[in-house]
Order: C-alpha cells, then structure tokens, then sequence
C-alpha cells in the first residue's frame, strides 16, 4: 500500500489476478463498511471491494469499440450473481457502445467479468461510497490512491458515465454563457457615457446589450453558487480550499460589477476598471476545473502551477534577494546620473529594472555613465549571475516540478471525477433522484479485457533470435536442403581426381543457420563498402594532388615572370 501522501495505486495492473472470485467474497454494505473497518476501509476495499464472476469469449468487432472510451465497462443491478455472459453480451451489442463495427468478426477477445462487492456503492451523497472517502481525504486521512482502486473506480465509472458527464456538460455550457457575457458586458462598458442614468442608459441600444450582458452573466453564474452553496452545506467550512475561496471570489466581483454598473456607482473609479481585468483572468483560470475531468484535456494548470510555485518558492525567494543587491549597487553607482537615467534613480526603480531584465542590460546607459568602468563591469556580472546561472537553475526547477505534477495523472483524473459526482449530487433535487432510481444501483458490475490472452509482440529485439535478414519460416529450408543434395549428388558423379591432385571431400558439411548466412552476408557487404570507400578517397587523392601540383607550377612561373619585368632597385643585387 502507498503512503498517506503518495498517489501510486494501491492495487496495480498484475492486482487484478489476486481478485477473488464471487462465491468467496462476503457482501457488505457502505455502512458497515466504514463501521467495521473504520481507518482500514481502503485495505477491505482492496482486498474485498470487488469479486471475479467469470470470464467469457466475444467477438474483437464488438469488444475493442466498446472499450474505446475507457478500459472498463460498467452496469448497474440489484442483484449481486446474476446471469453475467447474456448481459454483458446484449450489452455490447446494444447501439450505446458499438455505433460502429469494423467489418466482420476476426476472433475472440476473453473478457472478465467483476462485480462491486458493496452493497449500495453507487448511492448518492453520504449513502453511496464516494462522498466518505472523499471526506476522508479531505480531511488528511487518506491517500487520494484509494480512488484508484478497482471497487472505487468502478463506482466513478458507472455514474461518470450514466449522468455526470452529460450534467457536466450542460455546467459547462453555462459558464461558456457566463465567460461570454463579461466578454460582451468588457467591450460595451469600454465607450460608455457615464453621466447617463439607468433610465436613459436603456433608452439606447447600447445601454440594453450591457444590461442583458449583466443579467446573462448572473444567470451562466447561478448554477456554479448554488453548486458551491449546496457542497458547503454537505461538507463545512473544511471544504473551502484555495480553488473555492478563488471559486467564491468570482461570485463576489461578478455580484460587486452589476451593483456597481446597474446603480451607477464610482462608475469613473478605478473599482469598475481593476474588477472585470481581473474576473476574466479567474474566468481563464476556472476554465480548468473542467478540462481536468476528461481524459482528452486532463491537465490540471492550477495544480501544476501549485507544485511549481511550492517546489520553486525557495528559489525564487533567493533570486529576488539577488534583483534587490543588485539593484542597491545600480543606484549607488548612477547617484549622479539621475538625471539622465530613470531606470536606477530611486532604490524600486532599480529593483524593477533588475526584474525586467533577468536575462541581460543594456550596456549603452553603462557607457555614457559617470561610472562606465564599474557600471559596465557590474552589468556584465548581473549577466552571467542571474541570466546564466540563476535562471538555468530555475528552469530545472520547473521541469523536475512538471515531471512530479503529470504523475499518476490516472488516479487524478479520477480524483477530479469524484469530486465532481458528489458536488453534482448534492445539488440534484431530490424529486430528480426518485425520478432516476436507475442511476442509483445497489451493485455495480464491471467488464474488463483479460490482458493476458491478448497477443502480445516483443518490439525491442524482433530479430534477435530469428536473425538480423528477417523473420525464418520452417516452411522455407526444404528447397535449401534440396539444393545440397543436389550439389552433393553432382560432386559425386564427377570423376575422381587424379593422382597427386588434392582430394576433395565429396559429402557438402553442415548447412549455415540464417543467422551465421546473414552474419556472413554483412559482413561481406561492409567490406565491399570499405573498399570502395578507400577506392574512392585515393581517386579523389590523386586529383587533389594533381590539382596542387599544376597551381604550384602556375605560381612559380607567375613569379617568375614577375622577378623578370621588375627592373632591379639601385644598390641592390639582383637575387
């Protein structure tokens, strides 16, 4: 088992063999569960969550396309054995899982067949399995591994992909409304006149687009405050976290624009410019709560960003110390240039200077300074120190950082899932939930290919035992060892040799394996290529040096063409 601050499964691939099957497994419920085995829950649901029903045969074209979504299928009953081969076999010819069929059936595919050995999992809220656990770990005492167990992601499965997911999507469209309307409610407020009233902002077509942006922005929000209303009546106040303090702050600054803009107030301060810059970045940032949540777009942006921030705090703690010194030392040396310089004419000037360029300055300030000698060498040096070596640095922080952030990003996913399903379900009416009795089963059953029937091809070394010309087939040495008989019977027949003449053996020795032919045939063919390889150096040799040798010819008789037009300078002997 993992540790309490570890996110490794706590039942790996190989886990799913020591399963035991159904007739062995004892049935408990959600309550007896927690009741019983209190801080040891996640060992019972590994070792007992889920038992083995059996294992059957299916057709590849029905199998593979039902799977392409996720590699379990789930099914809702109220039975716990059950007749599991001719369910799950109308099941995967239902239209739900197989919308297209590839051709005809070319074989079998063995699937397993499981059941979730809790009684009532998929219930909702505080009934059902997932919101205990989720308390749980807010709460510290457990690992978020446990919600990759198969029991627990079974559960998440069978009502990710019943209800939630579809109830995600509809959220999801809503805050699109949301993110759009600011949008809209931004570019209208930009050329506003804000002498008019309400009264007189709504007589023009203008005013009416803002206000309907306001108001559709309040309606794309409201299912997000009551999602966050109703989980913090299900959790308390330990629900609130960074994200949902940053989740309530939108509501507070999109609550604070429309007062401020619907009751023209300090419409001309600075509140109606700093409030909607800032709710469209928390706009952006909230965006990921959704793609985190999907396996296509599962990168969580805010939880990198936390681990980033926490694994580089230290760090970047040193390199502001480093801007502040440097900085210091550039107001010191420019005390009589601040007049023509404002970069370093006050101590945050300089700070801010040395923040902007982390990477390098300007040295043309440093040549025309008072200080040229001391400013230059104190440029260069801020150079190598923080653009060579601090920031190197730094990036090698963030990417061990990222490495740490993206693992096990499985078992997040499925975090993210959990926390979704039980934030939607306590905002479900409970009208909705007596309406839809099927999204609530008392036992889940679970599909899974059998990954070890499944052919499986060893792509590191495929030639290395049939040899380095390519895959041997039996089929193809019966020709080869009739063209040695043939060759033997030949030596044969031949006459013998004469007296004195080296005698021959006429039985052939034993046949080369392939890999001792392909060996030799490689071996045979590198030294072709060597050869001509020295081959062609030597021709291409003999050329340069005919080459030099008619340049050097050229020059000396240049030259001496040269010695023979110049007349001889006076006093001199001619050499």
């Amino acid at each position: 088992m993992a540790s309490e601050d570890g996110s490794q499964p706590l039942l790996d691939e190989n886990g799913w063999d020591d399963i035991e099957t159904a007739a062995r497994t004892r049935v408990c419920d959600v309550q007896q569960l927690f009741s019983r085995h209190g801080q040891h829950a996640a060992e019972y649901l590994q070792k007992h969550g889920i038992a083995r029903l059996g294992e059957f045969q299916a057709p590849d074209n029905l199998v593979f396309p039902a799977f392409e979504r996720d590699p379990l299928l789930t099914l809702g009953r109220n039975s716990y054995n059950t007749d599991y081969e001719r369910d799950w076999r109308r099941a995967l010819a239902s239209r739900g899982w197989t919308t297209r069929q590839r051709g005809g059936s070319f074989h079998d595919v063995a699937v397993e067949a499981y059941v979730v050995a809790i009684r009532g999992a998929a219930r909702p809220d505080k009934d059902g399995l997932l919101q205990p656990l989720l308390k749980r770990w807010q709460r510290g005492q457990g690992s978020q591994a446990v919600f990759g167990l198969p029991a627990v992601q079974a559960v998440i499965n069978w009502k990710w992909w019943t209800y939630c997911r579809k109830l995600l999507l509809v959220e999801l469209a809503f805050f699109l409304v949301w993110f759009a309307a600011l949008n809209t409610f931004t570019i209208l407020f930009q050329d506003e006149d804000l002498s008019l009233s309400l009264s007189q902002l709504l007589a023009t077509p203008r005013g009416k687009a803002e206000v309907g942006a306001q108001l559709l922005a309040l309606v794309g929000m409201a299912p997000f405050l009551l999602l966050e209303v109703s989980t913090l009546a299900a959790y308390g106040w330990g629900w609130l976290d960074s994200y949902n303090l940053l989740d309530f702050s939108t509501y507070a600054i999109q609550i604070a624009i429309t007062t401020l803009h619907l009751g023209r107030w300090k419409l001309k301060s600075s509140w109606m410019t700093v409030l909607p810059a800032l709710q469209l970045i928390l706009l952006v940032f909230r965006l990921q709560y959704f793609s985190q949540a999907f396996r296509q777009t599962r990168f969580a942006f805010l939880d990198t960003l936390k681990t980033v921030v926490r694994d580089m705090r230290f760090m970047f703690l040193y390199m502001l110390l480093v801007m502040w010194g440097f900085g210091s030392a550039f107001h010191v040396i420019f005390r009589r240039d601040q007049e023509q310089t404002e970069d370093f004419d006050t101590i945050l000037h300089a700070f801010a200077t040395m923040f902007e360029h982390q990477s390098a300055l300007e040295l043309k300030p440093m040549y025309s300074s008072k200080n040229p000698y001391a400013a230059t060498s104190l440029a260069l040096l801020w150079t190598f120190v923080m653009g060579m070596v601090l920031l190197n640095l730094l990036v090698a922080i963030v990417v061990n950082s990222l490495e740490k952030a993206t693992e096990d990003a499985d078992t997040k996913m499925l975090l993210s899932q959990a926390r979704m399903i039980d934030e939607l379900e306590a905002t479900i009416p409970a009208w909705l939930e007596r309406r839809n009795q099927h999204w609530f089963p008392e036992f889940v059953h679970v599909l899974r290919i059998n990954p070890n029937k499944l052919d499986k091809v060893a792509l590191d070394s495929p030639w290395e035992v049939e040899g380095i010309d390519g895959p041997h087939h039996p089929e193809q040495q019966q020709p080869e060892a009739s063209s040695h008989a043939a060759s033997s019977a030949q030596v044969t027949d031949q006459p013998p040799p004469s007296a004195g003449a080296p005698r021959t053996s006429a039985v052939p020795g034993p046949a080369a394996s392939p890999t001792e032919v392909g060996v030799a045939a490689g071996v045979e063919q590198l030294q072709d290529a060597v050869a001509a390889l020295r081959q062609q150096l030597e021709d291409q040799g003999r050329v340069l040096r005919r080459q030099l040798e008619e340049q050097g010819r050229l020059l000396r008789e240049l030259a001496e063409e040269q010695r023979g037009r110049r007349p001889p300078a006076a006093g001199t002997a001619e050499e």
